[in-house]
């Protein structure tokens, strides 16, 4: 199992080894945690994290942190949000849904 982040204008690609037998909830999760790391330890302000898992998005959405499969994780994703849109004044924050299994022409085979 893993995640990975993948921002070609940034020239940014970074690929996590995670342990075996989590879900892909978790592994979506972890790559949007990470995403806002990275965002945050480098002062971006301008950015749009896509995600393919719309229970994911609508869990941190909606902040659904006791019916997550992963409370925690969740939890530290909008604390992360909340600090940025606090630090930063952006309250303009991007995540958003693409589909991987439809047949999208950006979509590399």
């Amino acid at each position: 199992m893993g995640a990975a982040i993948y921002a070609p204008a940034l020239n940014v690609e970074l690929m996590y080894k995670l342990k075996n037998g989590l879900s892909i909830y978790y592994a979506e999760a972890f790559a949007i945690l990470q995403a806002l790391k990275y965002i945050k330890e480098h002062s971006i302000n301008t950015f749009c994290i896509v995600s393919d898992n719309t229970t994911v998005l609508n869990d941190i959405k909606y902040l659904e942190i006791n019916t997550s499969p992963h409370p925690s994780i969740i939890k530290s994703i909008c604390s992360n949000i909340l600090e940025i849109t606090t630090n930063t004044g952006n309250s303009n924050i991007k995540l958003i849904w693409l589909p991987s299994h439809c047949n999208n022409t950006n979509n590399m085979d």
